[in-house]
């Protein structure tokens, strides 16, 4: 069983300053209300140590496409539990902004018996990062 959660918004900014915002991991706690904590390594085989609403998780990198995506693979206790495939996707556009695809894929036994209410906090989650992304980026446009 599988759920997939995807958001997006445009950041007025290039995408190398997107990118330089997402894996610039010790600042997050300054702007990121959704992640409250990441640590680690962006290289991929990295383990990463975050933090969420209280839960702390180790996911390991899949993904690091300078500029194009990044993305890790967490999961609950032991695989096929609860596993999600956090993502990042960025596209430049041709006004110089860039668009930001913020995305997750849950997999595991669980998914069925998570809420509705938890969903849409994970999706809320997403947003309000999206939006504080958006806006820290774009404050400190160059």
């Amino acid at each position: 069983m599988a759920k997939e959660l995807k958001t997006t918004i445009n950041i007025k900014a290039p995408i190398e300053q997107v990118w330089t915002t997402l894996l610039d991991f010790k600042n997050h706690p300054n702007w990121n209300p959704f992640i409250k904590k990441i640590e680690g390594n962006s290289a991929v085989g990295s383990q990463l140590k975050i933090e969420i609403d209280g839960m702390k998780f180790q996911p390991t990198v899949l993904t690091n496409n300078q500029h194009q995506e990044f993305k890790w693979l967490g999961k609950l206790w032991v695989n096929g539990i609860f596993n999600g495939e956090h993502r990042f996707v960025l596209s430049a556009n041709e006004d110089g902004s860039t668009q930001l695809n913020h995305q997750e894929r849950f997999t595991g036994i669980l998914i069925p018996f998570m809420s509705k209410k938890f969903w849409k906090k994970t999706e809320n989650g997403f947003l309000a990062m999206n939006e504080a992304m958006k806006k820290e980026v774009e404050n400190n446009a160059v």
